[in-house]
């Protein structure tokens, strides 16, 4: 997302300077041709770069939802569900801690997940955290972990 902004940021100043657009005349949509050469290089690049970034999580959705699909009942696909449910959680709360480490600001940071960042009703019991554990989620060698 930050290299896409990055990206439209330049792809702006680009039509504004060498196009010689207003900002109220920039068109929503341009033709690949009508790039300068260097903005189709690092346009290029940058559809490069994302798909690489991006492939990993592709995989990952296709595993979870074929697991989700394998699942011998009901009940256990909404376990399977709950679980990466709570492991998207985990994943997203890190990213927030992590941007929270490395912004700028510097001061103040609080660690997302925290009890008081997540409503009471919302709190894992020991009930909750021991289903996650189970070993269900991982008795098979391709099983999404």
């Amino acid at each position: 997302n930050e290299l896409q902004q990055e990206f439209q940021e330049k792809l702006k100043d680009f039509l504004k300077k060498e196009k010689g657009l207003k900002q109220d005349e920039l068109p929503s949509a341009i033709g690949f041709g009508d790039l300068s050469p260097e903005l189709q290089k690092e346009l290029q690049e940058l559809q490069k770069r994302m798909a690489v970034e991006l492939q990993p999580l592709v995989l990952e959705s296709s595993l979870t939802m074929q697991k989700i699909l394998e699942a011998e009942n009901h009940k256990a696909r909404c376990k399977l569900l709950k679980y990466f449910m709570e492991a998207e959680v985990t994943r997203l709360s890190t990213k927030k801690s992590l941007q929270g480490l490395f912004s700028s600001s510097g001061s103040n940071v609080s660690m997302a997940g925290s009890s008081s960042d997540i409503p009471p009703e919302e709190m894992m019991t020991q009930e909750k955290e021991d289903a996650k554990r189970s070993p269900t989620f991982f008795d098979e060698p391709d099983a999404f972990q």
